[in-house]
């Protein structure tokens, strides 16, 4: 084929598809659906009808009603299917949905240091698996999972940990990305793998890990932090690129010990 001819056909399709898209296919569902069941509704009436009007001719009917089986098994089957893709595309059964949640406990450690476990639970609220995307390796070196003009995500579910300077005298709106109040914590790494559990090593470390409907997952870390107020963000990077994206904000404040 002519790459020309091909490249139009490519954008022909393109161009029927950004039409399919604007319409709104739940009222069209709605339509379709009302139809079927009033024509199931005239084609019952008709029968009884015809079963009280017609002469006793039982090769006739016989026939009729083989005609009027197949074509209301059709509609019915066509309606089901229809009734189908409608409660898929309205109740977004393909898509994906996670809960994310944090639980922090401190204890003394010495010095005022303290050892600070995190709990992550990731929950799959949807109806279908959620994985989380494996690492993809070029020269034995893992490369990120995520990349925009914004950050660098090294792994498919990381923690990232900001603590909040103590000097700071006047209001002010913390923001992730570029507060200069935020700083990376004193030996910490800027990001820290809550997968490392779930990793296989093959060669390379491949991380394996996925969540079931309904199911909850935990998973964690221990830190040692001196007290104060920090900001932690968790990130989810799932096996579809631009669908299975999740990250929350969470504060966690670590008490001075008691004088």
């Amino acid at each position: 084929m002519d790459p020309s001819t091909f490249s139009k056909i490519v954008q022909y399709c393109l161009r029927i598809i950004g039409v399919l898209r604007q319409w709104d296919w739940l009222r069209i569902s709605r339509i379709f659906l009302n139809f079927t069941l009033g024509v199931t509704v005239i084609g019952c009436a008709l029968w009884a009808t015809y079963q009280w009007l017609l002469p006793p001719d039982q090769q006739a009917r016989l026939q009729i009603s083989e005609i009027f089986r197949n074509f209301m098994l059709g509609v019915a089957v066509i309606g089901g299917a229809w009734w189908a893709v409608y409660q898929w595309r309205l109740q977004r059964s393909y898509e994906t949905a996670l809960e994310i949640e944090l639980v922090k406990k401190c204890a003394v450690y010495r010095n005022n240091l303290f050892v600070v476990f995190i709990d992550v639970s990731l929950k799959n609220v949807s109806r279908c698996k959620l994985a989380a995307r494996a690492k993809n390796y070029a020269n034995g070196s893992a490369q990120p999972v995520y990349e925009d003009e914004l950050e660098t995500i090294k792994h498919s579910v990381g923690l990232q940990l900001r603590s909040i300077r103590s000097d700071i005298e006047n209001n002010l709106s913390l923001n992730w990305f570029n507060s200069t109040e935020l700083l990376i914590p004193e030996n910490i790494p800027s990001e820290i793998n809550l997968l490392t559990d779930y990793e296989i090593e093959s060669g390379e470390r491949i991380e394996q890990m996925w969540i079931e409907p309904g199911e909850t997952t935990h998973v964690g870390c221990a830190i040692i932090l001196p007290a104060g107020h920090y900001l932690a963000k968790v990130t989810f990077v799932g096996a579809r690129e631009f669908d299975d994206f999740w990250r929350r904000l969470f504060y966690i404040h670590v008490p001075e010990l008691e004088k």
